[in-house]
Parts: C-alpha cells; structure tokens; sequence
C-alpha cells in the first residue's frame, strides 16, 4: 500500500477543505457546502464564517436568505451535536444519526411498551404544521409518554439532558425567533419532512437506512477533509465501528487503504477528483472548524502542536476558539468586538507561533465581517 506522510496527509485535507468553488452568492455558498458536508454548528456563527473563510465577499444576507429558503438546513445530528447542511443531505444525517440516540433514549427512559421510533413519529406529527418551541416539545413528549408508557418514564424528562435529547431529534430542524440566524439560539423545531422540497423530503418508509446513510457519508467525509482511518470516521460521524466497516465494504473498490503515519491504515476515495486552489495565505476559520472538529481527536494536531491545541481547546467545557490559518497551519485565535455595526478584530498568537501583520489580516477580517454584517473597524494584534 502506499504510505502517505503526515505532510501529504495535511495536504490532501487543505485542498479539499479549500476546493475550487468560485463565486459568493447562494448557489456558490451552497455548492461549497454541498462539498464539505454538514458544518458543526453549535455556535451560531459558525455556518456564516464557514462561508467567508472559504469564499471571501460572501455577505450575510446571502447566508440568511439560505437558511429562509431551507436550502442550508440546522438539526442536531451526528454525535448530537448541531450541524449544519445543505437540505438534500438532512435524510442522510438523520437516519446516521438514529441508532446511537435510540440507543441512549431507550435507556434514559426505560421504555418498554412503546419505542422510541414511536416517540419521534409523535413529536414529528406534533410539529408538522408549525415552528414548535422546545419546552413545548418536551411537554407534549412528557403527556404523551405518561399515557402510553409510564409515569416515570415521564418524570425522566424532568432531567435536563434528557430533555435536550427528546427536544433535539434529528428529525426536526432547528432555527432562530428572527432572521438573526448568525446571533441567536435555535429555540423553534419543525419535521424536516413538512418543510424540506423535493428528494430531502422523502417520507419515512422512504427514508435511508443507517447503513445506507453512512455508505453515503463516509465518502462526503473523505472528499471534504482526505484519508481517514476508521476509528476517525466512526467518531466524526457518531457511528460504530461495525457500523463504518459495513459503509466501506459497501463502497466497494471506490475507496482504497493506504499506509499511512504510525502505521495506521487510512481509508481514501480511489478518484478525489481534482484539488481545490487550498487556502490563502491568511484565513479567519470559526469555532469548531473542521480542520479540527473534523479530524479524530489524536489528529487535531496536523495544523497545530500539542500545546497550542490546548489553547484552542477547552476540554472543560468543550469549547473550540476561532483560529487563524497562516500558511497551512494554525497560529492563532481571534475574536470580534462589537459595537453597533462597526466591529474590531482582535487577534492573539498561539505558543510558540508567529502571527501575520496587521495589514495581511485586513482582507480576511473584513471578509469575516461581511459575512455577520458588521463594518471592521481596526485589527488589532494582542
């Protein structure tokens, strides 16, 4: 097999991150996605700045009218973590993101005479019509679990976490009170299948199977961010390792294995395709990029060293910094201060690495701002 190093491995996943998509309006924005799959989510931004790090000019309107029109849709999917994607792939994460949050239901609730597949087909029914909010989910689960399961299993939803998994089924997209997409919380759900057009509204006995849907993912996965071993796939898209053996079988002699560093077998698509221009030399990424959300957790290291992870890395509370990209490799977090429509950058070098100057982080800055429709007021170096 041939062994790839680990500069070739952050190569391969540049170009790909970075691909040849020109152009900044909706349907730009959208074939980018449509490329790089579903974008972690959590904060709100992320989608917005996902858009301009890759298209610079992208503007906010442009990635609200999107979201409007449901052509960039928000659930809470693999690893039950919000995501966000382009419509027609909402049936895959879905049926991907199932059997590991039945699983966990199941147990939550001590179910036993109904299933929780029967539970999402009440809650799907229950915001069909209209934008439900999330307390008004969970009640009308805790109702409807008291009549036809039980007492405790109803009294379970009083335990926050679960609560959240009941009210962020992957079934059921998620958005804002307003148009404030890139600011505010995702607090209405509505059933994908009641809003979403054509193939991505498919019904539920048309529905992908688990399997199906990762036999489609893992190669989305490997065209956006390059060879990846299984263990790293089973992670990123919240899946068993059983599981991501069936999707890769099934893919058949479209992927191959290579060597690849610490003699770990890599799984990669047999035709990339052609690379994309990779990134400038200087890029504002958000929270949760996937040049490292993307990546198993013992590879976030292929654009940063160990310490400077850590700094980019709150193991406490999970969160992840924006970063800046300089020259292939991460050496920086960055942050916006606000006030009214104007905004400053402010930028902080990592341990041990060497920041731009102020006057190369002008353009991506001002693309960052574009993209949440503020005007930039000055970059300042910390």
């Amino acid at each position: 097999m041939t062994r790839l190093s680990t500069d070739e491995l952050a190569r391969r996943t540049l170009v790909r991150q970075f691909p040849a998509v020109r152009g900044t309006d909706g349907d730009a924005v959208t074939a980018l996605l449509t490329h790089l799959g579903p974008v972690q989510s959590q904060v709100p931004r992320s989608p917005f700045l996902t858009a301009s790090s890759r298209l610079p000019g992208v503007d906010r309107a442009t990635v609200r009218r999107l979201f409007e029109e449901h052509r960039l849709v928000k659930t809470s999917s693999l690893r039950g973590t919000v995501h966000t994607g382009v419509a027609a792939h909402h049936p895959l994460l879905d049926a991907a993101s199932r059997p590991a949050r039945r699983q966990a239901l199941t147990a939550r609730l001590r179910l036993g005479r109904v299933s929780v597949d029967q539970l999402w087909a009440e809650l799907e029914a229950f915001a069909a019509d209209a934008w439900q909010a999330r307390p008004a989910l969970v009640e009308h689960a805790r109702q409807w679990l008291a009549v036809h399961e039980s007492a405790a299993a109803a009294a379970a939803l009083d335990d926050t976490s679960t609560a959240a998994l009941v009210g962020s089924h992957s079934g059921l997209l998620r958005r804002p009170p307003d148009q404030r997409w890139e600011t505010r919380t995702d607090v209405l759900h509505r059933t994908a299948r009641a809003v979403l057009p054509g193939p991505a509204a498919s019904s539920a006995d048309a529905a992908p199977s688990a399997d199906e849907a990762l036999a489609a993912l893992v190669p989305l996965h490997l065209g956006a961010l390059g060879p990846a071993t299984r263990a790293e796939l089973a992670h990123v898209l919240g899946a068993t390792l059983g599981a991501v053996d069936r999707a890769v079988a099934a893919a058949g002699d479209t992927l191959v294995r290579l060597d690849g560093p610490d003699d770990e077998v890599l799984v990669e698509l047999a035709e990339p395709g052609a690379d994309g221009p990779g990134p400038d030399p200087v890029v504002l990424l958000p929270e949760f990029d996937a040049l490292l959300v993307g990546l198993h957790p013992a590879h976030r290291t292929r654009f940063l060293g160990a310490e400077q992870l850590a700094a980019v890395w709150s193991k406490v509370n999970g969160v992840c910094a924006p970063t800046v990209l300089h020259d292939g490799r991460v050496v920086g977090t960055w942050r916006t201060v606000v006030s009214g429509t104007t905004a400053r950058v402010e930028v902080r070098a990592l341990p041990g690495a060497r920041l731009p100057d102020e006057a190369a982080l002008a353009a991506p800055a001002t693309a960052a701002a574009t993209a949440l429709g503020l005007d930039l007021r000055e970059v300042r170096l910390l």
